[in-house]
C-alpha cells in the first residue's frame, strides 16, 4: 500500500504545471488531510492526489474515499482538481443483468455527492478525476517514466535508446576489427528484419503474397 502511494506521487510529480508551481509530498502518519501529495500553483490553486489500494472494484470502500474527499475539500480550500488513484479498473455494464451498481456507476454517484459537498463549502469548480489501472499503465509507459519502471519493477526495457547504446558499446569494443563497409549480409539477418517489423521486409513479404494470390 505504501509503495503504491509513493508510485502515484511520483507519477503526479511528472505532471506538467505552470512555472513557479510547487509539488508537495505529504507525510501521512499523523493524517494527510485527504491528499498524499499536491501541486500548488503560483495563484494559490491546488491539485491534490489520493491513492486507494483496492485491487478489485468489489473491494472498494467508497466510504473511505468519501472521508478523504471530505478532508481534502475542507482543508485545501483552493483545490480545483482532485485525483483518486486505484490499482484496478472499474467495472461497467455487460450483457448479463447484474445486481447493484457497477464501478463506474459508483464513481458517478459519488462524484455528484462530492461536488455537492464542495459547493456547500464555496468551491464550485473542483474537478474529480480517476486514475484507474489502465490510466496508471499508460502513464508508466511514457518515456519520462522509464526511471520509475526501472526503480519499481526492475525490468529492462528494449527501447531504441537501449539498442543504440549497446550497439555503440559493441562497435567501440571491436575497434579496428569492424568496418561498416566490410559487412556481409547473411540469411539469419532476415530474422531480425521480421522481429523488428522492418518496412522493407514487410513490403517484400507483401509482394510475395500478392504473387501467390494471382497464381
Amino acid at each position: 500500500r505504501a509503495s503504491f502511494e509513493e508510485l502515484v506521487c511520483q507519477l503526479a510529480r511528472r505532471e506538467i504545471f505552470p512555472a513557479n508551481s510547487q509539488f508537495r509530498r505529504v507525510e501521512g502518519m499523523g493524517g494527510d488531510g485527504g491528499v498524499e501529495a499536491y501541486w500548488l500553483r503560483s495563484d494559490g490553486k491546488e491539485c491534490g492526489y489520493q491513492a486507494k489500494y483496492f485491487l478489485r472494484t468489489g473491494d472498494i470502500d467508497w466510504s473511505q474515499i468519501d472521508d478523504s474527499v471530505s478532508q481534502a475539500i475542507t482543508i485545501h480550500e483552493k483545490l480545483e482538481r482532485y485525483v483518486i488513484a486505484l490499482p484496478c479498473d472499474l467495472t461497467d455494464r455487460t450483457g448479463k443483468k447484474g445486481r447493484g451498481k457497477t464501478g463506474w456507476e459508483h464513481w458517478s454517484v459519488h462524484v455528484q455527492k462530492w461536488q455537492s459537498e464542495a459547493e456547500k463549502l464555496g468551491n464550485k469548480t473542483i474537478q474529480f478525476e480517476p486514475w484507474t489501472q489502465s490510466e496508471l499503465i499508460d502513464r508508466l509507459s511514457k518515456p519520462n517514466a522509464s526511471g520509475l519502471r526501472q526503480y519499481w519493477f526492475g525490468e529492462v526495457e528494449f527501447s531504441q535508446d537501449w539498442f543504440k547504446e549497446h550497439v555503440k558499446e559493441s562497435t567501440t569494443a571491436l575497434d579496428e576489427r569492424y568496418h561498416p563497409e566490410d559487412h556481409v549480409n547473411v540469411r539469419i539477418q532476415k530474422i531480425f528484419s521480421i522481429i523488428t517489423r522492418d518496412k522493407k521486409y514487410i513490403s517484400y513479404l507483401s509482394n510475395k503474397l500478392s504473387t501467390l494470390a494471382k497464381c
